[in-house]
């Protein structure tokens, strides 16, 4: 169907480019916090006669009583598995990992606290005005553009902008998995037996609030969206 705003898709193109080039700097506390040194250590995982699994690089230490550990899956994951999806890859080798380093205790139940980060986004935009020479010549069914195109009034006179979306880390939030363990006596084996309990999800710190961006229309500030947890 035909509608009354106007957009020159060639520009809309060559905006959304620019997009890319949007960055910006900004502080960021450690995660976690502390300055026990770091120790290393590398989990495997083999599916037997299923084939092989994986591995991982970590780093673990005591930071005040408290067992803290960081996953390297940036640089060292290696999923060599024919049919492991890496999200399930990923936190079988970190539950190992927690393993690893719960049977090192000389207690028999604690926490262990996984952290990692994740980004905060903001919603940042290039704002094209419209007029009257170039023409939307349809819209699929379901389609809508009454985000995109706003009103303004500028002078007395109505106008209209057209705004292509871009998200941009403005952040970084800080996360951690929380990892219950306890060694149980078993009658069979005649030995401790380790026992890991699924993780609970916690926000360490958060980037919530306005950026540093500024919206090119209004001026006002624009909000750095926080990152999701619940991610691997």
């Amino acid at each position: 169907m035909k509608k009354s705003f106007f957009i020159k898709e060639i520009l809309i193109v060559l905006l959304f480019a620019l997009l890319i080039l949007v960055g910006e700097t900004f502080a960021q506390s450690p995660c976690p916090e502390g300055n026990t040194p770091w120790s290393a250590g590398t989990a495997n995982v083999n599916m037997g006669q299923y084939g092989p699994g994986g591995s991982v690089n970590f780093q673990y230490r005591n930071q005040n009583g408290e067992i803290q550990i960081i996953m390297d899956w940036k640089t060292s994951f290696q999923n060599i598995s024919d049919f492991v999806p890496n999200s399930a890859l990923k936190k079988i080798l970190e539950n190992r990992a927690v393993a690893m380093i719960a049977n090192g205790e000389t207690g028999t139940e604690g926490d262990i606290k996984v952290y990692y980060s994740t980004d905060c986004s903001a919603k940042v935009k290039i704002a094209m005005k419209l007029d009257m020479l170039t023409q939307i010549q349809c819209c699929d069914e379901g389609a809508s553009i009454s985000e995109n195109i706003k009103r303004k009034i500028e002078n007395g006179q109505e106008v209209y902008y057209y705004n292509i979306y871009k998200y941009v880390k403005c952040g970084e939030k800080c996360c951690a998995r929380i990892y219950h363990w306890k060694k149980v006596w078993d009658n069979i084996t005649n030995d401790l037996v380790l026992n890991v309990q699924n993780p609970i999800t916690v926000t360490i710190s958060d980037c919530s609030g306005n950026s540093n961006f500024t919206d090119c229309i209004t001026g006002q500030a624009i909000p750095c969206e926080s990152g999701d947890c619940n991610q691997w």
